[in-house]
């Protein structure tokens, strides 16, 4: 009993600004009293389309960097067993969502890609470890590297990747003599997996710097941020972040806002026939009780859409719960789970959301949702309050889901009677619940689409036309989407 009031303030100290101050400040101190360079080690999967769109930002992106500054690459392989769904889900779901990305970024992947055959990610990694070991021994230089790698994985996304892959080969001068066999690429890429874990990650497309973890082109903006408070940005592009407010960077709907290029929407592709000004549009989102990016994007979003009861520019908004990931069988880490926890909170500080004083839902998710699902009963503006209480509750403010105090307190703030309460809480833990049926249909409707994670939005238009995509990093996406959909260009001003 102890032990579960003490979690909470111990999660808070953890996530806490001071803490993260503190481990960076000593990253400086580090490098200021050894007289190292500012160096970013990036880990890069050459078939994952996410570690492609980073590669290419970055290599953009470096002439901002101060000069001295690395970036080293380092080639890994798939994610560690158990540290991710099936690698086939993953890929599928992540051509889809880089195809769709990339051109707003002004990114290259191609509309049609498809998974790279093993045989061709071989020759890949082949060419990649050379040039890779050629740094190793002083030969060449980082940024060369990281641009080399950038066409080894545009080759492998070609339409002819084995004939491009050649070429290359051919470009960098490699031959039988000069390529490494397969037992020195698996080597390379195992000891550069056993460098990532010591650091303490499992994941490709990430930029590591002084410690801390950044995913891809979607935490660019936080890199950034990082960077210059280190002083390893040009003076020009610290100008450029440092005059950006807190508020800036809170209602930017798009991420990368303080970055030395913008976004373009226009750059989206189109969609088929979107609806028409009348059609209907709905905006269904999935999200868990147990999910950290959930609480921030509920958090984040919730209140605006209460101001208009859930309808924006014709579009009905649908709060759909399914059950925690791991209550399903996609496998969390302890190393997962910790970086998600600290991404969190990151996340959630960017949008000026309050986290850190973490209660794990996990083992009474269930009491939750009953309640959840009482507060329903009483209308879409009840449950939706309910749901930005309970979850800022156990996500920022320690609230206990065992106890049954607590939650009925919750429920009565927004008008369930105390016994309508109490009776959901008890009957939480039947099979028959009557909530039960609803939270599996919606479970089915998410994995129907190839998505297993929340938030996961999902538009629907006129015609039966839909999409659907994956992560609060995608709400901008989602809300272009009701844009296109119902015809209006006012979305985006209105939220």
């Amino acid at each position: 009993m102890a032990a579960r009031r003490l979690t909470p303030y111990i999660a808070e100290l953890f996530t806490s600004e001071t803490l993260l101050t503190a481990r960076d400040t000593v990253a400086d101190l580090k490098r200021t009293i050894f007289q190292t360079p500012h160096a970013l080690t990036v880990y890069l999967q050459l078939d994952d389309p996410h570690s492609y769109l980073l590669a290419q930002a970055l290599l953009k992106l470096a002439i901002q960097f101060e000069p001295g500054t690395l970036v080293n690459v380092r080639i890994v392989g798939p994610p560690e067993e158990g540290s991710t769904v099936d690698q086939s889900t993953w890929a599928e779901w992540a051509s889809r969502d880089c195809s769709v990305v990339a051109p707003v970024f002004d990114l290259e992947f191609p509309r049609d890609s498809t998974t790279p055959a093993p045989s061709d990610v071989a020759t890949a990694q082949s060419l990649a470890a050379a040039l890779e070991l050629k740094i190793s021994t002083a030969e060449g230089s980082p940024l060369l590297h990281l641009s080399n790698v950038v066409q080894i994985m545009a080759a492998l996304r070609s339409s002819s990747p084995s004939s491009a892959l050649t070429t290359l080969q051919e470009t960098y001068g490699l031959d039988s003599t000069s390529t490494p066999t397969t037992e020195t690429v698996t080597h390379l890429l195992h000891t550069n997996t056993q460098e990532r874990s010591k650091k303490g990650h499992y994941a490709s497309a990430m930029v590591e710097y002084g410690g801390r973890w950044f995913w891809g082109i979607d935490r660019l903006e936080l890199l950034f941020l990082r960077l210059s408070q280190a002083g390893a940005l040009k003076k020009d592009t610290e100008r450029k972040i440092n005059g950006a407010t807190d508020a800036d960077l809170a209602h930017a709907l798009l991420p990368v806002s303080v970055l030395p290029f913008r976004p373009h929407l226009a750059r989206l592709p189109q969609t088929p026939t979107p609806g028409s000004g009348s059609a209907p549009v709905v905006l269904d989102v999935f999200w868990s009780i147990r999910s950290p990016y959930s609480y921030v994007f509920l958090a984040r979003t919730l209140p605006k859409l209460l101001r208009r009861l859930g309808t924006v520019n014709k579009c009905q908004v649908n709060l759909r719960l399914v059950p925690p990931m791991v209550t399903r069988g996609v496998p969390l880490s302890p190393v997962k789970r910790l970086y998600i926890t600290t991404d969190a909170s990151l996340c959630a500080r960017r949008s000026l959301v309050p986290f850190g004083r973490i209660s794990d839902p996990l083992a009474h998710w269930h009491r939750v949702a009953a309640v959840v699902y009482e507060a329903r009963k009483m209308g879409m503006r009840c449950e939706w309050e309910l749901v930005l209480s309970v979850m800022r509750g156990l996500w920022a403010q320690g609230l206990d889901a065992a106890s049954d105090a607590a939650l009925v307190d919750v429920a009565q703030r927004y008008g369930i009677a105390s016994s309508d309460a109490r009776k959901a809480i008890e009957e939480a833990e039947r099979d028959d619940a009557a909530w039960r049926k609803d939270v599996s249909d919606n479970l089915s409707a998410l994995t129907e689409r190839g998505l297993w994670g929340v938030p996961s939005f999902v538009v629907r238009g006129g015609g039966g036309y839909e999409c659907a995509m994956w992560g609060q990093d995608r709400e901008w996406l989602a809300w272009e989407a009701v844009r296109r959909f119902s015809a209006r260009d006012d979305v985006h001003a209105r939220l």
